[in-house]
Parts: C-alpha cells; sequence; structure tokens
C-alpha cells in the first residue's frame, strides 16, 4: 500500500495528475460513443498519435465505453466520482485489468479510477518491459461515491529508465471505470 508516492529503484507511484508531468492523453470519446461494447484487444491514438492497445487477459471480456452520470439516475451512465460528463472506459461486467501496450517506450502513465460500487477499494497499477516482465505495482487506497465530483483517485506509475512497454490498472477481483489515460514518454 502506497499513501504518498512510493519508490521501486527507478520507478514510482504517481498519486496526482498534475504531479505526474504527462505530455500527452488518451481521451476515450475517440474509441466509441457512449455505452458502446469496445473490441478486446482495440487501438486507439493519443492527441500526439501515439498508439496504444488496450486489452484485458480474457478474451471473451467486453471493454464498455461509458460516461460519467451529470444527474442521478441518468439513464446508461457511470453514477460515480469522476467529473461530470467525463468519457470512460469500463470492464463491463468483467474484472481486470485493463492493460495499455505502448510502442515506443515511455516513461509512465496514469488515470483516475473506481470499482462499479460505493465504498472503499484498492487500486492497482503495474509496469512491464518490452520483454513482458512486471518492473514494478503499487497500490493505492481510494473511496468510490456517487457524487461526480471529479473526486476518483489517480494513480500512475512513472520510470525515471523509460523501460516502459506496458501499464495494468486494477481493481484486484471488481469490474472498475477509468477516465482519460495520461502519459509520459
Amino acid at each position: 500500500m502506497a499513501d504518498g508516492n512510493r519508490i521501486s529503484g527507478s520507478l514510482s507511484l504517481i498519486k496526482k495528475d498534475m504531479a505526474f508531468g504527462a505530455v500527452d492523453t488518451v481521451e476515450w470519446d475517440d474509441l466509441r460513443p457512449a455505452s458502446s461494447d469496445v473490441p478486446n484487444p482495440c487501438s486507439i491514438g493519443t492527441l500526439k498519435g501515439l498508439r496504444v492497445t488496450v486489452s484485458m487477459p480474457n478474451p471473451g471480456a467486453k471493454l464498455v465505453r461509458r460516461n460519467q452520470a451529470v444527474a442521478m439516475r441518468q439513464r446508461r451512465a457511470w453514477p460515480g466520482n469522476f467529473a461530470p460528463g467525463r468519457a470512460l472506459l469500463t470492464t463491463g461486467d468483467s474484472v481486470g485489468p485493463i492493460s495499455l501496450a505502448f510502442s515506443p517506450l515511455i516513461l509512465g502513465g496514469g488515470a483516475q479510477i473506481q470499482p462499479d460500487r460505493i465504498g472503499p477499494f484498492v487500486a492497482a497499477v503495474s509496469a512491464f518491459d518490452a520483454a513482458g516482465r512486471r518492473l514494478a505495482r503499487f497500490t493505492l487506497r481510494g473511496t468510490s461515491t456517487d457524487d461526480a465530483d471529479d473526486s476518483a483517485p489517480f494513480i500512475g506509475i512513472r520510470d525515471s529508465q523509460r523501460r516502459i512497454a506496458r501499464i495494468e490498472l486494477d481493481v484486484p477481483g471488481e469490474p472498475f471505470a477509468i477516465d482519460r489515460f495520461d502519459v509520459a514518454f
């Protein structure tokens, strides 16, 4: 668990998107319209054109594009604590992780994250090198609400040596959603 930024060798847990130093972003509304199933795997570009392959380990699992609810009981919207109207990527009814693969290698990435329920939870972020070896894994405690107030916790990972080929985000054992994915390269 980490209560602040934690370091493992050249890798560190990042808990605030502003502290992350992102230079690019994956916006999920570029993937599909809200309430649409998303192929597993799929490819999407960042705002600056970096290609990202997004997948879940179970080939039968489907990703789903949703929006954060603006008002309570908004049909087919995510009733969480992301900013109102934000484009989200969810694991649907499946458990994660959501995996994002990059080429070329990146310095790091992260996103706001929330499970599909209200209450306390633990999120995880892992980074892997080009050979598939896990470089580090960090966890973070958060609280899930339906306040639509942009308070969903940010979890990210950064490597000072630019060895990251893949990042996995997870709320172990639970369906979850992530907001835009910030990338540093």
